[in-house]
């Protein structure tokens, strides 16, 4: 019985494992449905199992005869993100992090600053530089035209010190140098520019001659000319002494070396510039005439009229040479020439009402002399030749006392008009 029984419980058992094993059935959909294709492709694999299991193969998941159990393999076709649950605080997303701008270009910035400096924006210009300099301290040019925009604004705190930095490197050249002296005489600080230069040219066994010329304005502007002269005749290269000729010349004149002012109003008429050519000339012709030499001062008077026959200096120059030789009517020809040429200048007016008064034209002296004052209030000779023209000639002496006042505030120590000046008051009534 028992041998009857075995043969069925095995079988029992075998059918029953069939049905807890198997997959539940799906029903097919029609082609193209959502699960139909799904369902067959389970289907055909439950019978191929089936095949092999027969067989006598390994089945994912069930001991081959004789063997252990083999793991399925897990074939992985996509991973579905976690969904958080209920209540749970997501990761902060990753920032967002936007590129690098691109390097300055340093070049552009600083021909765009020259540009901006030169059109009359110097603020605008300031902001670009400025990020030259940060990025490249030594970027040639950056400081030096940061300075001249200080200088345009006004800015001596950080401008004074920017060109005291640059100028003992050799940065910036005689433009550094220029502006600095400039920007000290604005101030009223001259004084302080010439110890600064003085202490930078005690460095050089020669001191250049960009910095030669620059003390020896600095010496000029504080009116120590011999120290002046000094300076710039050190300098080495005609072309830089050239700069300074014609204040060598008058400097020279002034002091009566002769020679000193022949040689450099010479040196003077090789600029390039007409004007100063021209001024080269005038020089010598005063020289000339301080040596005596009229006829050869008068030869070149008529060559640079000849040149530009509306020079104002020229004109004035030869009415006084006419003056000179007695040529009243020529003089008097030059110095209205000269007025109209160039009426904002007191000296032809004033000039012209000598040759007048000479004449015996009072009025029209008058008038010329008060063109004279117009111009420049404080002009002394026509003041004194007002005065002398109404105390003399006019008997007008309420109105000459006020004009010799003033002339005396300007030339104190003249002492002719003192005289005058007292002669005046007695003459008025006003006693001494």
């Amino acid at each position: 019985m028992r041998k009857l029984f075995l043969p069925l419980a095995l079988l029992l058992a075998v059918s029953l494992t069939a049905c807890v094993s198997a997959p539940p059935v799906v029903p097919e959909g029609a082609p193209g449905e959502p699960g139909a294709e799904a369902a067959k492709e389970a289907v055909a694999g439950e019978v191929a199992a089936e095949g092999k299991a027969k067989a006598g193969e390994s089945v994912a998941g069930q001991a081959p005869a004789g063997g252990e159990a083999t793991p399925p393999e897990a074939v992985i076709e996509g991973v579905a993100a976690p969904v958080p649950e209920e209540g749970a605080v997501p990761a902060p997303a990753a920032p967002v992090v936007p590129a690098a701008p691109p390097p300055p270009d340093l070049a552009a910035l600083t021909a765009e600053a020259n540009k901006n400096f030169a059109e009359g924006y110097p603020n605008t210009a300031l902001e670009k530089i400025l990020v030259v300099v940060a990025k490249d301290p030594a970027y040639p040019g950056a400081k030096l035209l940061q300075a001249k925009i200080y200088y345009v604004l006004g800015d001596s705190a950080d401008g004074l010190p920017l060109l005291a930095e640059l100028i003992p490197k050799g940065e910036g050249g005689p433009e550094a140098l220029d502006t600095y002296v400039r920007w000290n005489e604005r101030l009223g600080k001259t004084g302080e520019a010439v110890a600064f230069l003085e202490k930078l040219a005690s460095e050089f066994p020669q001191p250049p001659d960009d910095l030669l010329g620059s003390l020896g304005w600095c010496y000029y502007s504080l009116g120590d000319y011999p120290k002046a002269i000094s300076t710039w005749e050190k300098i080495g290269d005609p072309a830089q002494s050239l700069k300074y000729a014609l204040i060598l010349s008058r400097l020279h004149y002034v002091n009566g070396d002769l020679t000193g002012a022949e040689r450099w109003a010479k040196e003077a008429q090789n600029n390039t510039d007409p004007l100063l050519a021209r001024r080269g000339k005038l020089a010598l012709a005063e020289v000339f005439l301080a040596r005596g030499r009229a006829s050869s001062s008068r030869t070149i008077l008529e060559e640079i009229v000849a040149e530009a026959p509306e020079d104002y200096e020229t004109l004035n120059a030869l009415g006084l040479l006419d003056i000179r030789q007695e040529k009243q009517k020529e003089a008097k020809e030059a110095f209205l020439k000269a007025s109209e040429a160039n009426p904002a200048r007191p000296e032809a007016f004033n000039n012209l009402g000598l040759v007048q008064r000479a004449g015996g034209e009072h009025k029209s002296a008058e008038e010329n002399y008060r063109k004279a004052l117009f111009v420049d209030g404080n002009f002394a000779p026509a003041l004194k030749n007002l005065a002398v023209l109404y105390e003399k000639y006019m008997g007008r002496f309420q109105d000459a006392i006020p004009l010799y006042e003033k002339y005396l505030t300007l030339r104190p120590a003249d002492e002719e008009v003192q005289k005058w000046l007292k002669a005046a008051n007695r003459q008025a009534g006003g006693g001494q």
